[in-house]
């Protein structure tokens, strides 16, 4: 039998993910009685072996299970996981060819409307220029869910202050939350999900920073790591790319002026599509 340093160090899996493999049901190690620590056997080891491998190949987590269980043969899993790999290459051709159609040599003769109407008519047709909107969405929400914090009407100077504030806070949100270890670093669930939190000072009083404890372990479903990552990082860094854009209309009053920005202007375009297209 193996420990979870073990497991991670023999298939190349981090201990954050193995703990979520088994809370979505695809690892049931034992229990260990005396110390009730986990404890992973050769086909246990083996079973995340055959995780990685079709993760690595971008396989959904529910393909994995069923896979795993012998819902689906594996000739049947690679042969979808192949036709889902295929549609997202098409899907990159789309966006590859469709900009071969921009012609135009300045901004002052693109025709935008024409452009936006034809990515509406592919959009119709199953194209790929929604997905990022709908994942930017996506992640915009998880990442909520993974930090946010609350300003109590209380200093909060003492562990029940502290405790009262949090339930107001999801009272008045509709939320369910549970205090499991109270203090000034209090611990709880929230709808299910474990939190810590810690307080600080502003100019306007108490607050309070909450995080999750294993923000790994609530990933967007089906959304590679890859492109959660990316997206999360074009959300950190809205703001510096508002500001680019607004400097960019100030200051471009001539052809000198556009030229000027030109490079800037292309960077902040290949950046945009490092973003859209990674999976």
């Amino acid at each position: 039998m193996y420990s979870i340093k073990d497991a991670e160090q023999m298939t190349g899996i981090t201990k954050q993910n193995i703990r979520y493999y088994e809370k979505q049901g695809l690892l049931k190690p034992v229990r260990n009685r005396e110390n009730d620590y986990r404890e992973y056997s050769d086909e246990d080891i083996r079973r995340l072996k055959i995780i990685r491998l079709f993760r690595m190949l971008d396989m959904p987590l529910e393909e994995i299970r069923k896979l795993l269980e012998h819902q689906l043969s594996l000739p049947e899993a690679v042969s979808a996981q192949q036709e889902r790999l295929q549609k997202e290459r098409e899907q990159l051709t789309d966006a590859i060819h469709f900009c071969s159609r921009i012609t135009d040599q300045d901004l002052d003769s693109l025709n935008v409307e024409d452009y936006l109407g034809q990515m509406g008519d592919e959009e119709k047709r199953g194209a790929v220029f929604s997905d990022f909107l709908n994942d930017f969405a996506r992640v915009y929400r998880a990442e909520t869910e993974r930090a946010f914090t609350i300003h109590p009407d209380t200093m909060c100077l003492n562990p029940r202050e502290f405790t009262d504030a949090l339930f107001a806070y999801a009272n008045e949100n509709h939320l369910d939350l549970t205090v499991t270890k109270e203090g000034m670093n209090p611990e709880f669930l929230l709808n299910g999900i474990e939190y810590t939190a810690s307080r600080s000072f502003g100019r306007f009083g108490a607050v309070i920073h909450c995080e999750m404890k294993h923000p790994e372990d609530y990933m967007p479903e089906g959304m590679p790591q890859k492109r959660y990552s990316r997206i999360s990082f074009f959300l950190r860094s809205l703001v510096g790319i508002v500001l680019f854009l607004y400097i960019f209309l100030v200051t471009v009053r001539s052809t000198e002026d556009l030229i000027a920005v030109i490079p800037a202007a292309v960077l902040l375009i290949a950046y945009f599509y490092y973003v859209f297209h990674v999976k």
